[in-house]
């Protein structure tokens, strides 16, 4: 049954509704409810803070950005002083560490032979983690803390390091004046400097209205990309970010290689397709490399299609356009 709706998709996706191409893709685009980030820095601002972080008990501004920025770099918080959240998520090669499989304390591999995801636009997926087991950020950002493969700490020992340190004590006492600092409030501090780490590309623009943003050879590789149905499961603002189900079609021919990671329902998160050419090796073993071969195989395991060459040299061609420039971000001058 589920092969049988997902044929009707892809030939649905394939019809034609005549016009030139933008207005082509446009119309496809809107329809599998594909949003840009907004390029207005403040219209960003806004979004994040009035839909995507509202239950967050910290304000959004410099201050919690800065400290969070500080607790995001700081080896003290894992158990061996020697790894931060940017050991795997380097803000400087597009939140990657270039990995097949992430390395924590003590140089161990992660046992579910799991690589690391971006961090950048993890504040536009629905939920995080393979199987969606954190609903926001600020959940999120306390696992890699806690992970004995990972940075190897506990909640205790995270709250003694912080309040420890004079810098982190009166950092906090200035946004949350009067508060306990423990390892929530730790957390969302971290998560809201992570809602910061946003990209936008040419894609944003063409979305919001700039027709020349693209090139004719990238316009051609979106309506390809829409045409072939990659767009329903790589839809939405972050083009990714929900869960699920994978090998819909086909088995994952490298599936032997780490676990996949799947909520209740069998499903799994869709990964972002933001920076993707800068984000291998793909998938959540990290088991592809080279992209034109990632895009092969999701052809066949979800779509249950042959993508030939010149659809995939197309398709390449607009995953270009998805490249983001995040800013050169300097490790801070961390607090004693």
């Amino acid at each position: 049954m589920k092969k049988y709706l997902l044929l009707f998709f892809v030939i649905f996706s394939v019809v034609s509704f005549g016009g030139d191409i933008d207005e082509q893709i446009l119309a496809k685009a809107k329809r599998s409810k594909l949003i840009p980030i907004p390029t207005d820095p403040q219209k960003q601002l806004e979004l994040v803070k009035n839909k995507y972080i509202k239950s967050a008990t910290l304000p959004l501004n410099v201050a919690t950005i800065e400290l969070g920025k500080e607790l995001w770099f700081d080896p003290r918080l894992s158990s061996t002083g020697q790894v931060s959240c940017n050991t795997c998520h380097d803000l400087n090669t597009y939140g990657v560490d270039g990995l097949e499989v992430a390395v924590g304390v003590d140089g161990q591999l992660n046992p579910n032979g799991v690589n690391s995801p971006t961090v950048y636009n993890s504040i536009f997926n629905q939920t995080q983690f393979w199987n969606g087991r954190a609903k926001t950020l600020a959940e999120q950002a306390g696992g890699p803390l806690t992970a004995p493969f990972e940075m190897n700490s506990t909640p205790q020992s995270v709250e003694k390091v912080v309040n420890s340190i004079k810098g982190y004590k009166d950092s906090f006492e200035q946004i949350a004046p009067g508060r306990k600092i423990d390892f929530d409030l730790v957390s969302e501090a971290i998560a809201i400097f992570e809602a910061t780490l946003i990209t936008t590309s040419r894609y944003d623009e063409y979305l919001e209205g700039n027709l020349n943003a693209l090139t004719h050879e990238e316009k051609e590789g979106f309506l390809t990309f829409l045409n072939l149905g990659c767009a329903i499961c790589h839809n939405g603002i972050n083009l990714g970010g929900s869960m699920q189900i994978f090998e819909l079609a086909a088995p994952f021919d490298r599936r032997d290689i780490g676990v996949l990671q799947k909520d209740s329902f069998g499903r799994t998160k869709v990964p972002t397709l933001r920076n993707i050419t800068q984000t291998y090796p793909y998938f959540h073993n990290g088991a592809v490399v080279d992209i034109e071969d990632a895009v092969t195989t999701m052809g066949k395991v979800q779509l249950g299609i042959t993508v030939d060459k010149a659809d995939i040299e197309k398709i390449n061609k607009f995953f270009q356009t998805l490249d983001g420039k995040p800013p050169y971000i300097e490790m801070p001058k961390l607090p004693k």
